[in-house]
This record gives C-alpha cells, sequence and structure tokens, in this order.
C-alpha cells in the first residue's frame, strides 16, 4: 500500500511538468520600442515579428504582454513570462542569451536644432544637461558613456515609466535638457509621430553600434531547448526569405534608415 502510495504521488507531481513540456506557447515580455517592438500599432514589431517566425518553425507560438523595460526584465528573470528581446549581457546575468541577436542598433545623439555643442569625447558631457532612460544601458555601444551616466553626475536626469522616450525629447524641445541618445530608426519613427522632426538633429554617434538578443532566464526549465529553437529558426527563415521581407516591410512602412540585421 504505502508503494502504491508513494508511486502515485509521483505520478501526480510529475504530471504538471510534463504537460508544460509538451505546452509550446512561449509568453514574451515587451517594452514599447518603435518600431523594433510597438505597443500602439496593428503591427507589433519587426523584433516580434522575426521572434515569431523563427520559433513556429520548431512548432511554437506566442503570446505576448507590453509593459515598461525594467518590468520586462524583472518578470523574465522571475520566470513571470518566458522570454525577452532586445536586451543583451550588460543588462543582467540573470538571463541566458541568444548566439544570434535580433535586431543590432545605431545610437546617436540627439538634441534640438541650433546646438553648437558635438560629442567627441566623455569629457565633453560635462557641458550639457543629459537625459536617459531607466533601464537604458549604453555599455556595448559606448562605455564611456554608460560610464559617465553611471557615476549620477547632476546634469543627467534619468526618465521613468510610460512614454519616457517621448518625454525626453519634450524636455529637449522646451530647453530643459539638451541631449538624449537614441537609435536612429526609434528616433526616426517617434519625432515623426510627435511632429517634431524638423526640429532635432544628431550631435554624435555611439563608438559602436548597440546588439539586441533573445533571452530566457537562466533559472527557466526549458532555456536550452528555446535558445535552440530560436537559433534553428533563424537560420531557416535567413535561408527561405522570410527575415528579410520583414525588414523589407518594416522599412517600406515605417521608413528604416538601418539594417537591423
Amino acid at each position: 500500500m504505502f508503494r502504491f502510495t508513494a508511486v502515485f504521488f509521483t505520478f501526480l507531481v510529475l504530471l504538471p511538468i510534463q504537460i508544460d513540456a509538451r505546452d509550446k506557447t512561449l509568453k514574451v515580455a515587451l517594452f514599447d520600442y518603435y518600431p523594433f517592438l510597438m505597443k500602439d500599432s496593428p503591427d507589433k514589431g519587426y523584433a516580434f515579428d522575426i521572434t515569431r517566425e523563427a520559433v513556429a518553425t520548431e512548432g511554437y507560438s506566442l503570446t505576448f504582454r507590453f509593459l515598461p523595460l525594467i518590468r520586462s526584465i524583472h518578470d523574465t528573470i522571475h520566470l513571470k513570462h518566458d522570454i525577452i528581446l532586445g536586451l543583451n549581457p550588460s543588462h543582467t546575468a540573470e538571463i541566458a542569451f541568444s548566439k544570434t541577436p535580433i535586431t543590432t542598433l545605431r545610437f546617436m545623439i540627439w538634441s534640438r536644432k541650433g546646438l553648437k555643442w558635438r560629442y567627441d569625447s566623455t569629457s565633453s558631457l560635462k557641458e550639457v544637461k543629459m537625459v536617459t532612460i531607466s533601464g537604458f544601458d549604453y555599455t556595448s555601444s559606448d562605455k564611456a558613456y554608460q560610464d559617465y551616466i553611471n557615476s549620477k553626475p547632476d546634469n543627467v536626469r534619468v526618465m521613468f515609466g510610460d512614454n519616457a522616450i517621448q518625454r525626453a525629447f519634450k524636455l529637449i524641445n522646451a530647453n530643459r535638457a539638451d541631449i538624449f541618445s537614441l537609435d536612429i530608426d526609434q528616433a526616426t519613427v517617434i519625432l515623426k509621430k510627435m511632429n517634431m522632426a524638423d526640429k532635432f538633429m544628431s550631435v554624435g554617434e555611439l563608438k559602436d553600434h548597440y546588439r539586441g538578443y533573445f533571452g530566457v532566464s537562466q533559472n527557466h526549465p526549458q532555456k536550452e531547448a528555446i535558445l535552440i529553437a530560436y537559433e534553428k529558426g533563424m537560420k531557416k527563415i535567413r535561408k527561405n526569405g522570410k527575415l528579410q521581407s520583414i525588414i523589407d516591410y518594416y522599412k517600406a512602412k515605417y521608413g528604416l534608415k538601418h539594417q537591423p540585421l
């Protein structure tokens, strides 16, 4: 009797794990970052579309929820969501990242037109009022730039919450801040939507392109299987042309200026 009870109890304990292993729906934590990921649009962003096509080749489907960036990271680490898109290892060691990026971004430094200042070294940052977004990390693009922000000088203002990027541009336009670093495609789309494209210009560029990856919590029980599915899927959609067709669609519709992959 004891043996039967123990075996039956073991079966009950293992059953949910077996069901989870068969479930190939992945929950994605998304943060609003046009046109990479887009909350208020029929299209959800080229990174989401590329990921959906890639993992579909391995039998996975996606559901998603848009959250602030910091919340997206936290919820992925703590297994409330299965995957997150667009981070890299400089953000956190608690997420395992793919080998193949989901995007590369070209980060420019933006200011209102008429500012004579130009970014030529970290020391020049002391001369201007900077804005950055909570959760942004520029380390992989320009470590010195991020180190300056991390030193918490008085001339750096950190934005939190929804629509932080739009609010950062509004601060600069109102002459309450001077510069903000954002990739060229997002800046182009957002400034156009805000009817402010003619009021801003680039005053510099970070040293290297940012590479964002497909990420899964280090503690996820299916971490390796999910990462392998993404890598296999990316190879398939690159070969069959679906990857480039998605990029071409976003280039035509949203005016992407940079080849993201």
